[in-house]
C-alpha cells in the first residue's frame, strides 16, 4: 500500500501491550483461493498478459490525487489513469482503493474518491477504504470517527465498499473501528518478509509463497474476504517503472509488488471468472467379487507367475480389462484368474 507507512507493519502479528484481551483471545484463521495485487502511483505501467498467466485474476489500483494548473482541481494521477486504462482493456477485474488522511474531511475525500471513478468510466466491481495512516496527531476516538464517516460516504453512492486495515491498528491506533467494521468486508494485511528483495517468476511464488498462511483479524473483522500476505518484497513479471531507474539495471525494471489472496466466493461476487477444476475422470475399471474360498494374486499372468497373496471370497477387486492366458490385470499391476470372479452388484 502506502510506502511511506510501512514500517510498523513489520511487526503486524506482534500486539502492543495496551491490546484489548477480547483481540487476543480471537482465533487464527486462514484464506485461500486466487490471486489478487494491488498497484498505484508508484506503478508505472502493467503487463496484464504477464499477471494472467501468472494466475492473477484482479488488480486493486490506488486512486491519487494530481493537481491540474489549469483546472484547478485535483484530478487523477497520470500514472494511476494510465493503469486503469489497461486492467480496463484486460480480462483482469478492476477494484479500487484510496488512502485516506484522516485529518482531512471525510464526506469531501470519499466524494472525491468516487466521483473519480464514475467520470473515468472506471468500472470498479470493488472499492476499498485502505486504513493505516496514523501520521496526524488525533485521538483513538475521533481517527476511527473518521474513517467510519468516509466509509459510509462512500458506500451511499457506491455499494461494493470494504475496509483494509489491520488488527495491529485498529488495535493501537483506532480501536473504536471495531463497533463498525463488521459492516465491512475486510482486506487484511499481515506479513512475510523474506530476505531482500525476491526476484522470482509465478510459478516459483505460486509454490513456495502462497498461503493458507494463519493470521488475525481485529475483533470487528467478521468478514475478512482478503489477505495481503506479502509486504513490498517480491518483484514477479507483470508490473514495472519507467525504465529510467537503476530498476532497470538491478531488476528488469520490475516494482516490488503486494499480493494477496481473495476467496473464491468473494471474487465471483465481483464478477470474477474463477477457473472450476474439471471433474475427476470416471474410474476406468470394474469392480469384481471373488467367488471361491480364495485365489492366488500374482504378478503376471501365469500359474507360474510370482506369487504376491490370496484374494478371499467375497473380496472385491478392481479389474481394468486387459485379458491375458486367462487371467486379468488388476488396477495395482497385479493378476487374478478370470474364472473366480463375479462381477460385483
Amino acid at each position: 500500500m502506502n510506502k511511506q507507512i510501512h514500517e510498523w507493519a513489520f511487526v503486524e502479528n506482534k500486539l502492543p501491550l495496551t491490546a484489548s484481551a477480547s483481540l487476543l483471545a480471537l482465533s487464527p484463521i486462514s484464506i485461500s483461493g486466487p490471486l489478487v495485487i494491488d498497484v498505484s502511483l508508484w506503478d508505472d505501467h502493467l503487463n496484464t498478459d504477464e499477471l494472467l498467466a501468472g494466475g492473477v485474476v484482479s488488480v486493486i489500483l490506488g486512486l491519487y490525487k494530481q493537481w491540474n494548473k489549469t483546472l484547478q482541481k485535483y484530478v487523477l494521477n497520470d500514472n494511476c489513469k494510465r493503469i486503469a486504462e489497461q486492467v480496463k482493456a484486460s480480462k483482469l477485474i478492476l477494484q479500487t482503493y484510496y488512502y485516506y488522511y484522516p485529518q482531512n474531511d471525510p464526506i469531501k475525500e470519499a466524494d472525491w474518491y468516487t466521483d473519480i471513478m464514475f467520470t473515468n468510466s472506471m468500472p470498479a466491481a470493488h472499492a476499498w477504504l485502505d486504513a493505516e495512516d496514523h501520521s496526524a496527531e488525533m485521538s483513538q476516538e475521533v481517527r476511527s470517527e473518521q474513517y467510519r464517516r468516509f466509509a459510509a460516504q462512500v458506500k451511499s453512492s457506491f455499494s461494493n465498499v470494504g475496509v483494509y486495515a489491520s488488527r495491529h491498528f485498529v488495535a493501537e491506533y483506532a480501536p473504536s473501528m471495531d463497533k463498525w467494521l463488521y459492516k465491512y468486508p475486510a482486506w487484511v494485511p499481515t506479513w512475510w518478509y523474506p530476505a531482500g528483495s525476491v526476484m522470482m517468476d509465478w510459478a516459483t511464488f505460486k509454490a513456495t509463497q502462497t498461503p493458507p498462511h494463519s493470521f488475525y483479524t481485529s475483533a470487528g473483522q467478521t468478514n475478512p474476504v482478503g489477505h495481503q500476505f506479502t509486504g513490498d518484497r517480491f518483484r514477479l513479471p507483470g508490473v514495472y517503472d519507467n525504465g529510467l531507474t537503476m530498476n532497470t539495471v538491478l531488476y528488469q525494471s520490475r516494482m516490488k509488488l503486494d499480493v494477496s489472496c481473495f476467496t473464491a466466493d468473494f471474487m465471483k461476487s465481483i464478477g470474477a471468472n474463477i477457473p472450476v477444476p474439471p471433474p475427476p475422470p470416471p474410474p476406468t475399471y470394474v469392480d469384481y467379487k471373488v467367488n471361491v474360498n480364495a485365489v492366488n494374486i500374482r504378478k503376471s499372468p501365469s500359474s507360474i507367475g510370482t506369487w504376491v497373496r490370496y484374494a478371499y471370497f467375497g473380496e472385491i477387486l478392481h479389474i481394468e480389462g486387459h485379458l491375458t492366458n486367462g487371467y486379468v490385470q488388476m488396477t495395482d499391476g497385479n493378476w487374478v484368474y478370470q474364472q473366480y470372479l463375479i462381477k460385483a452388484s
